[in-house]
């Protein structure tokens, strides 16, 4: 009889056990029935992360990108993020106005936008480096070029046909040996 009393109460603590596991899995949220109190402090703090994790990836899929390009000129390298949104232009972490400062300058990195009358639609972050300050805009406005054409079929044709999709790959020519430049002689001197 001793055999079959120890089965039936091992029976009853593994029913026991399945139940407190089942409960437990079933919500993070819900406090579990076991009778031990340290535990609800941790099933809390699982259930307060599990929520803020869910609010953070919300936050990531509002601000997608929706296309990349990479222009360059000269020796400067410009990469375009597009997203939706209100029309904020960030180059290097800064303001677009704070960074190139010139209104000139900077009309022609939004050049494209106002052509295609889209210049509120879209957030556009901008990592640029190398060369002079018209280099980068340059590199800036056919990385824009690329972004926007890639967003709509349309928009090529558009942007094709005025010349910003094409790459000017004119760069400085190097210095020759026996010249002041690159083809500039040293003055010569008969006597």
């Amino acid at each position: 009889m001793s055999l079959e009393s120890e089965l039936k109460e091992d029976s009853k603590s593994n029913k026991n056990n399945k139940i407190k596991t089942k409960e437990t899995t079933r919500n993070t949220t819900t406090r579990s029935v076991s009778k031990d109190t340290a535990g609800t402090k941790n099933d809390k703090a699982v259930a307060s992360k599990s929520s803020s994790s869910k609010k953070n990836s919300v936050k990531a899929s509002n601000g997608k990108i929706l296309s990349q390009g990479v222009g360059r000129r000269k020796s400067s390298v410009a990469r375009v993020y597009l997203k939706e949104g209100e029309g904020n232009f960030i180059v290097n972490n800064i303001d677009y106005k704070v960074f190139f400062k010139n209104e000139f300058i900077y009309y022609k990195m939004i050049e494209p936008l106002k052509i295609l009358d889209c210049l509120k639609n879209y957030d556009i972050k901008i990592n640029v480096n190398g060369g002079g300050l018209n280099s980068q805009v340059e590199a800036v406005r056919l990385g824009i070029s690329i972004c926007l054409s890639k967003v709509k079929i349309e928009n090529r044709s558009i942007l094709k046909d005025i010349g910003f999709l094409t790459t000017d790959s004119r760069i400085v020519e190097r210095k020759k040996p026996g010249h002041k430049k690159a083809r500039k002689s040293f003055q010569f001197s008969k006597r």
